[in-house]
């Protein structure tokens, strides 16, 4: 919740060399992607992008927003997630050969969530000497890992091979939703809902009967406050909850009860510093457990609803992703800017607002109901389309757009299968950005997909070879004295090369005449 004005990557440690990057996002905004984001990330070096995002939310933002665009489909890649309610987790996962990190908070890769709002994230790293936070970060990425089946084709793989290219993941097996202990004061435990709900999280996690008092703030609560109501309940303490005027969900229909208490968020320090340069919306999510000695802090994507915690009984429907801190020192709602001089405030209805989340809600849903595009490759004229969820349907329209939402080209298609291979006969097959399936009365049935190219997004593989061509292609461009570099990096790669041909060849030497017929 730093008032720097910096974006959230500049934050990432210039010492470290990352090869690639997975980010997940509830909304996502191209232009800020590829001014800011991109952009940054690669003056560190990274080559492979991946961005998943929900599918409702990317939906609205395909043809719409992608006009002018100069890198879709040829240096990133961009994934749609679908999901029973929403998909919500923000996390930007990057790695490197011997360096691997990730950010976690509650800002979207937009402008408003790398800037202007009011954000909480955190960051963990790990190198080659220091492996601390090892687990916490594996179970991380086991996390994104989960949300694979969703994804096919060349973006899987361009995910996948972030592993195999760094040296530190899949050397820890960590248990899910338990305390890492980083020092004697400081614990952290990941929270997301699968088999079990946050919700139910928490309860395992911190003793109910030590909480002396719990702070929440958060945009977005339960209209009758459920989730408020719940955590009083159990807890059965006093508890602050802070609704920013004019804006969010209020629970404006919860009845009284006597743990909770509603204040303003404009009443905290961190509100009264910033709102002097431009009114900012609090989007953070902060959930305070103090229990005197020992402080817990629950941050990241879940907002203060049932949609996003789950119940005793069920897990959460959105797909949330938070961490749990425990602390020893008691000073970090000061260093956070959310001590003040606390004034109540009546909830608000806000119907604008609350009539745009339940339409969210409703698109989500209906979803559900349409088949599933998983991915699409584009090899210059021949597109391969990954499908899923066909029900009951015997033909359809899938029509090729380009990055304007302009129709390039359409094929009637009696789907028999999950993959569908077509050779389009456009002649500007370069346009081609994303496509969709219609049913035959022209009603859109599947969600939108951005194609992934093969032949630009070679450049991205984050293989050593492949990044030494890069550097190589850079220094030739650069010119000067930089040939001599580019004679070094040539000895380098072919001694590697040769490296390489004589393991072969000893392999196809020592072994067994089976082997050697297999190879010939």
């Amino acid at each position: 919740m730093e008032e720097t004005g910096k974006y959230i990557i500049q934050q990432v440690p210039k010492i470290a060399e990352f090869h690639s990057v997975v980010m997940t996002t509830f909304s996502f905004d191209f232009h800020f992607f590829e001014s800011q984001v991109l952009r940054l990330l690669k003056q560190k070096g990274v080559t492979s992008f991946n961005v998943m995002v929900d599918t409702s939310m990317l939906d609205k933002s395909i043809g719409f927003s992608t006009g002018h665009l100069k890198d879709i489909c040829n240096h990133y890649s961009v994934h749609s997630v679908p999901c029973v309610g929403a998909f919500h987790p923000k996390i930007i996962f990057l790695a490197g050969k011997d360096d691997i990190m990730f950010i976690q908070g509650s800002g979207n890769i937009t402008n408003g969530g790398h800037g202007k709002n009011h954000e909480i994230f955190s960051a963990y790293y790990a190198n080659g000497s220091d492996q601390t936070l090892l687990p916490i970060i594996q179970e991380t990425w086991d996390y994104i890992k989960s949300f694979l089946g969703s994804i096919k084709g060349i973006g899987a793989s361009k995910i996948l091979r972030l592993e195999r290219e760094c040296n530190l993941l899949n050397k820890v097996k960590p248990k899910p939703h338990s305390w890492n202990v980083i020092t004697d004061d400081f614990s952290v435990a990941s929270l997301y809902n699968e088999k079990t709900g946050i919700w139910n999280q928490v309860r395992e996690l911190i003793p109910k009967e030590t909480v002396k008092e719990i702070m929440v703030f958060s945009p977005f609560y339960d209209e009758d406050g459920t989730l408020l109501v719940m955590i009083s309940n159990y807890f059965n303490c006093p508890i602050k909850a802070f609704l920013q005027p004019n804006r969010g969900i209020h629970p404006y229909k919860m009845p009284s009860d006597k743990n909770i208490n509603l204040f303003s968020w404009e009443s905290t320090f961190r509100s009264t510093v910033t709102t002097k340069k431009y009114l900012r919306k609090l989007h953070a999510k902060i959930f305070w457990f103090d229990t005197g000695e020992i402080q817990y802090c629950l941050f990241g994507s879940p907002n203060c609803t049932i949609n996003a915690f789950g119940t005793e009984k069920s897990r959460g429907i959105n797909d949330e992703f938070a961490l749990l801190v425990k602390l020893k020192e008691n000073n970090w709602m000061s260093v956070l800017g959310l001590d003040g001089d606390y004034k109540n405030i009546i909830p608000q209805s806000n119907e604008i607002i609350q009539k745009l989340e339940k339409n969210l809600e409703k698109e989500s849903i209906e979803e559900l109901r349409k088949v599933n595009i998983l991915g699409v490759d584009q090899n210059e004229e021949t597109l391969t389309i990954y499908i899923t969820n066909f029900k009951e349907i015997r033909q359809v329209r899938l029509v090729i757009y380009n990055q304007w939402g302009e129709e390039l080209e359409d094929f009637y298609i009696n789907p028999n299968g999950n993959i569908i291979e077509l050779q389009l006969k456009t002649r500007d097959y370069k346009a081609v950005a994303y496509v969709e399936i219609l049913n035959l009365k022209g009603e859109r049935i599947s969600n939108k997909q951005i194609v992934n190219t093969y032949f630009d997004l070679w450049n991205s593989d984050p293989s050593e070879d492949n990044r030494n061509f890069i550097k190589l292609g850079s220094k030739i461009e650069i010119g000067g004295d930089g040939l001599f570099d580019v004679v070094d990096l040539l000895s380098t790669i072919q001694a590697k090369n040769d490296a390489k041909m004589n393991k072969t060849q000893k392999r196809i030497q020592i072994g067994s005449q089976k082997v050697i017929k297999l190879v010939t």
